[in-house]
């Protein structure tokens, strides 16, 4: 009989979906029984943001007591977790990759043949999830006459600041969305970056979202809410 999944567990200030490759480094560096369900519990409770919960994680090494440590250092002061998880630099994106595995591309099977897909992120309101939904959770919603670009993003932390910081705002509630499209698809995009080095989003022509939306693989998944 196969491991069963770790739980995901809801925070007080929302929903948080941690990432499935962060997962799995908790279920390899905590094999015991029952410990990769508290570790996940610890780490979910010292911040909403995969860097710094994979901060904490390398930082303890699979042990559980300085994995408690990390977690109020966290709550302290993130910056000094990311330092000890040695994420604090320019290439934390590349040793996170590399410690956790890659999150942006992976092999699935398409028709039979092995295709590269990219991971996007979107922040979205209750009225744009509620149409997504009612698709199957395969497509994304016509945009509005003043909305002439789709933006989907790069990156989860960027995706989890508008969500929390403007949809709820907005809406009183943001939720970050996850889904993958063909690589091959995006490839005729320019990656736009509108701000920090991990700022970066596709800028999608409102009239060629079906197409977009025709080269999705899998279904459109929720990972994250925030009110």
């Amino acid at each position: 009989m196969g491991r069963r999944p770790l739980p995901v567990v809801c925070k007080g200030c929302g929903v948080a979906a941690m990432t499935k490759r962060l997962r799995e480094r908790l279920e390899r560096d905590f094999p015991e029984p029952g410990s990769a369900t508290e570790a996940v519990r610890i780490v979910d409770e010292s911040s909403d943001l995969e860097r710094v919960q994979a901060a904490i994680v390398l930082w303890a090494k699979g042990d559980l007591g300085k994995l408690r440590d990390a977690s109020r250092l966290a709550h302290e002061d993130w910056r000094d977790a990311l330092v000890r998880g040695e994420l604090a630099d320019d290439d934390w994106q590349e040793r996170l990759d590399a410690e956790l595995g890659l999150s942006d591309a992976t092999d699935v099977e398409i028709g039979g043949q092995p295709r590269d897909v990219v991971t996007l992120w979107r922040p979205t309101g209750p009225e744009e999830l509620a149409l997504v939904e009612a698709s199957g959770w395969r497509r994304w919603p016509p945009r509005l006459p003043d909305q002439p670009i789709f933006y989907p993003v790069l990156n989860e932390d960027y995706a989890i600041r508008i969500a929390r910081d403007w949809n709820v705002k907005a809406s009183g509630v943001g939720h970050v969305t996850r889904f993958d499209v063909r690589r091959e698809h995006l490839e005729q995009y320019e990656v736009q970056q509108v701000g920090g080095e991990t700022i970066l989003e596709y800028w999608i022509p409102a009239e060629r979202l079906d197409e977009l939306n025709d080269n999705i693989v899998g279904t459109i998944e929720v990972v994250r809410t925030f009110r």
